[in-house]
This record gives structure tokens, C-alpha cells and sequence, in this order.
């Protein structure tokens, strides 16, 4: 009795079989992979995007809040001289040094470097104290010190007195920077200024990665009676302007880590930031435009009294 056996017609048809089904469930890995890359990618940009709107609009927003603060804000003293253009003093709650080129913004603020800055993008200040007033001190921060409705703006304080109030001064600056994340490759960056109190200078904290592009403009309420309605958006404001400044609108364009693997793909979309279109990147990087409009009520509050 012959032995039982495949052909070499059965063979060859089973391995086809084999190579056929194998190839299927590598293309279905290779792209499920591939579109969870995309997806991861899209993710990361739309997380940073929001998180650095959040954090600017909502220290924007508090702009000007100086506690129980409620005499005149002229009459507190400057803190220090050495403040990298920011004068440390109550009366001027918010700056904006608007799309300066990288020589600008290192002459308006000594402290950003203009060899890592990205030109073009907004500069912002923004001077507030902290939350509620604190009972522990350090002698490296800056305070707001109420006593009743007059205020004292101090650093280097360790002595505790609970009959007045102490509030954490903090100015920041806002500013976008690249980033050298390896040998010839950056990613621009958003990046803070804090007040250093024991010396009045600025130290600096990275944010978030993959913000390329920041646009802010004040709505002004230019009626002779403010009614707190803007009657026009400004990208540029004078002093004069802040004082009736009722609303911010941010916008942040954000953009992936990561230029996409697909070497085919060009970026040639268009973004407005408020301020007109612009040109397309021509890259592989993909992009989202974060825009919102919020209330400045601690500042024009501040500009009044």
C-alpha cells in the first residue's frame, strides 16, 4: 500500500495560502501600527495645544488681581531695578511686545535670548499675585503685604505678622523658543520667565513642546462710558489702550513632535492667529489652531481705581 501524502501541486498551493494569509496580517499590523502612530502624534499636538492655552488664558486672565489690595495701585513701591524689562510695581499688569524679530525681543526683555527665540511670535507679561494670601514665608520669594487697604510690595521677608496679609508676587513672561532636542534638530518650545526675588532678576521653565506660534489681541472699549463691550481687537495696544482692555483673545498654533513618516506628505494649509494667514510651512509637520476670548476684569478694574 502507498504511503499517504501532499503533492508537490498541494504543497505549493498550501504555502501560496500561507504567504497570501501571512501578507494580509502583516499589512492589517503595519497599518493598524501606522494609524495609532498618527493617532498617538495628532494626540500628543492637540494635548499640548490645549494645556498651553489653558495656562496662558487662565494667568491672563487674573492679570491685575492684587487681593485685598484696594487703595491705589501707583502708590505701592517698585520692588527692584534689575527686572528684565518688567517693572516690578502694581501699575501696569499686563505687556505685549507684539511679533518682535529675535533682536526685539531680547531688547525689550534682556533676559530671552535672541540666538533660541522665535521671531514673530507675541512676548507676554502678565503681573498678578498668587491665589489667597499665605501664612509660611521664604525669604527668596516677593510679597504683596495688606495691611487693611494699603499694600507693600517686599522681598527677603521672614518675620510673620498676623495682622496683615501676604500675598506671592508673581510676575511671568511668556515667550516661544526652540528647543535643541538632538544634533541640528529643535522644536519650539513655550517658555516662562519667573521672578527670582532674592536678586530681581528672571529665571526661566520650560512649558510645553511644539508651540510654534502665539497671537494675542486685546478688545478695547474705547466708548467715553465703558459699557464693557470692545468696540475694536488690537494686536499693538498703547498704555492708554490696556487701561480699557475687557478681553484677550489667544491664539496658539500648535504643531506635532514629530514631522510625518510619510516622506509624500507636505503641509501647504494656511492658519490665521487672528493677525492675517500664514504662508504654508511646506513641511511634514501637521498643525491646529487653538483660539479663545477671555474676560480681563482684574484689569480694567486695576486701570480704574
Amino acid at each position: 500500500k502507498s504511503a499517504d501524502g501532499f503533492s508537490m501541486v498541494e504543497l505549493m498551493i498550501v504555502i501560496t495560502l500561507g504567504l497570501m494569509i501571512t501578507a494580509v496580517i502583516g499589512s492589517i499590523f503595519i497599518s493598524g501600527n501606522k494609524n495609532y502612530n498618527q493617532d498617538d502624534r495628532y494626540a500628543r499636538m492637540q494635548e499640548n495645544g490645549r494645556f498651553a492655552m489653558n495656562l496662558v488664558a487662565q494667568d491672563l486672565s487674573m492679570g491685575g488681581f492684587w487681593g485685598y489690595l484696594t487703595e491705589n495701585t501707583s502708590s505701592v513701591a517698585i520692588l527692584s531695578a534689575d527686572n528684565c524689562g518688567v517693572v516690578l510695581n502694581l501699575t501696569s499688569p499686563v505687556g505685549l511686545v507684539n511679533s518682535p524679530t529675535a533682536t526685539a525681543a531680547n531688547s525689550a526683555h534682556s533676559c530671552i535670548s535672541s540666538s533660541t527665540f522665535v521671531a514673530g511670535t507675541d512676548v507676554l507679561t502678565v503681573k498678578r499675585v498668587k491665589g489667597s494670601p499665605v501664612t509660611s514665608l521664604s525669604t527668596s520669594k516677593a510679597y504683596l503685604i495688606v495691611d487693611g487697604t494699603a499694600g507693600n510690595l517686599s522681598s527677603g521677608i521672614s518675620t510673620y505678622d498676623s495682622t496683615k496679609n501676604y500675598w506671592l508676587y508673581q510676575p511671568h513672561i511668556y515667550y516661544i523658543a526652540n528647543k535643541t532636542i538632538s544634533s541640528g534638530t529643535t522644536v519650539p518650545t513655550l517658555y516662562r520667565k519667573y521672578l527670582v526675588a532674592t536678586s530681581g532678576s528672571f529665571d526661566y521653565e520650560e512649558l510645553i513642546e511644539g508651540i510654534e506660534n502665539i497671537q494675542i489681541q486685546f478688545g478695547i472699549d474705547s466708548d467715553a462710558t465703558a459699557d464693557g463691550v470692545p468696540n475694536y481687537f488690537t494686536s499693538s495696544p498703547s498704555s492708554s489702550e490696556l487701561a480699557k482692555a475687557y478681553v484677550a483673545r489667544i491664539s496658539i498654533l500648535a504643531r506635532t513632535l514629530t514631522p510625518d513618516p510619510d516622506t509624500s506628505y507636505q503641509n501647504t494649509s494656511t492658519y490665521d492667529l487672528g493677525e492675517g494667514a500664514i504662508d504654508p510651512f511646506n513641511d511634514r509637520y501637521q498643525r491646529v489652531v487653538f483660539t479663545s476670548t477671555i474676560a480681563l476684569r482684574n484689569l480694567n478694574y486695576t486701570a480704574r481705581r
